[in-house]
């Protein structure tokens, strides 16, 4: 399934040289195997090589540490920018481990991988997760706080004062998914579109998208009887209410092969692309792996390449 994948795609990030990163005031837990240097105090003391990832710390406007990756033979021109949010388990590289290298050589995109900055991403809870709270407050969401998106924009801000970055495409996994849809709601005039798997892209129930909301899509399995409360159960009624709040007016549901159910949500504002994409499982032949079909809409719905 999509959970052993995802494992397997992050094991693989050190065989792919993530264990020869150069880090910049790297924090506890990085891999001890990876070469520290004194924290860059400009602009240009960072040397970005394409084809190795690179570590980079920030300590103004807020803490930050993320991964940047730049594909194999980028020569400066602009380029696409994927923010990838792994899930907790996965520290600083869990994203970096779905999108690339590999993957980002072949797409020619730039891609950052980060932590949130406490134990989990922060949104606000669903409610499945508020039903699990007990009477000591435990088993819900992380608190919902401002500083994983304050750290989000800054790791925007400096990628930006390095790069010329085109679109910027949010993809959230797990947690990260729920953390992709608080982005399209808080900062939407930063992002280009995103994407949660194989979690539903969760939005506040009062955020108010503007006249042109952020092109949204969650791909997950379809939903069982079984599915534990913070899989798929949700995922249909998670994204309608991003529609609806999206004005979209209507969907219509295709069926690209057997097993794979597509409602793309119309009418909406801005002319806007919305999807919801649920997959059988064991899932059909080339939808094993999530990854083509989020590229796909991201680059469709966003204007991309």
């Amino acid at each position: 399934g999509w959970r052993i994948a995802a494992a397997a795609a992050a094991a693989a990030l050190l065989v792919l040289g993530v264990p020869a990163l150069i880090l910049r005031t790297a924090p506890p837990g990085t891999d001890p195997a990876a070469t520290t240097i004194a924290p860059a105090t400009t602009l240009d003391d960072i040397t970005l090589e394409p084809g190795r990832p690179i570590g980079i710390g920030l300590d103004e406007p807020i803490q930050a540490y993320y991964l940047l990756y730049l594909p194999t033979g980028y020569d400066g021109s602009p380029l696409p920018l994927i923010v990838a949010l792994g899930s907790e388990s996965g520290g600083h590289s869990g994203g970096l481990g779905v999108w690339g290298p590999d993957r980002a050589d072949t797409l020619g995109t730039a891609v950052v991988s980060m932590a949130p900055t406490g134990s989990a991403w922060s949104y606000p809870a669903t409610e499945d997760e508020a039903a699990r709270v007990d009477d000591t407050g435990a088993g819900g969401p992380p608190p919902v706080g401002t500083e994983d998106v304050a750290m989000i924009e800054a790791v925007l801000d400096d990628v930006a004062r390095r790069l010329p970055v085109g679109e910027v495409y949010v993809v959230g996994q797990y947690r990260g998914g729920l953390m992709a849809g608080r982005l399209a709601c808080e900062i939407p005039d930063r992002i280009t579109a995103a994407a949660g798997y194989p979690h539903a892209a969760y939005v506040p129930a009062d955020c108010d998208p503007d006249d042109a909301p952020v092109p949204l899509m969650s791909i997950g399995p379809t939903p069982t009887e079984e599915a534990e409360p913070f899989t798929p159960a949700t995922a249909q009624s998670m994204l309608s209410g991003w529609a609806g709040r999206a004005g979209c007016s209507g969907s219509t549901e295709t069926s690209p092969v057997p097993g794979v159910t597509e409602t793309h949500f119309t009418g909406c504002a801005g002319g806007t692309q919305h999807l919801l994409v649920l997959v059988d499982e064991p899932a059909p032949p080339g939808w094993e792996d999530p990854i083509e079909a989020i590229w796909q809409f991201l680059t469709s719905a966003g204007g991309g390449s």
